[in-house]
């Protein structure tokens, strides 16, 4: 699209719209840890951790919901939300990441 992004920011997009198109089944998975009392991935940033906790303390403070798509918004900023990649890869209350890291990982 437009926007003439350089290097990484292509990659930070693509992770984005990755992690979008997971939410509804990453929100089926949250819904049944929390039935079980098991787990649920409430925060998850890759990128500038320190400005993303930043911003979402700014947004608790206004008492408005940190989102679980947040990742467009703070992709420009330098990091990303995660929580719904790590949400999507929770089976019966484990996470089960590829050991190749993650660019194995759905949504990274």
């Amino acid at each position: 699209g437009a926007g003439g992004g350089a290097g990484d920011d292509g990659g930070v997009a693509a992770a984005a719209v990755e992690a979008r198109l997971l939410m509804h089944e990453a929100a089926m998975r949250a819904r049944e840890e929390k039935a079980c009392a098991g787990l649920l991935i409430l925060a998850a940033y890759y990128g500038d951790v320190q400005a993303a906790l930043a911003e979402a303390g700014e947004a608790a403070d206004e008492e408005e919901e940190v989102a679980v798509g947040p990742a467009a918004a703070g992709q420009a900023r330098g990091w990303l939300d995660v929580r719904v990649a790590l949400q999507f890869a929770v089976s019966r209350s484990s996470l089960r990441l590829p050991a190749g890291g993650k660019a194995g990982v759905r949504g990274f």
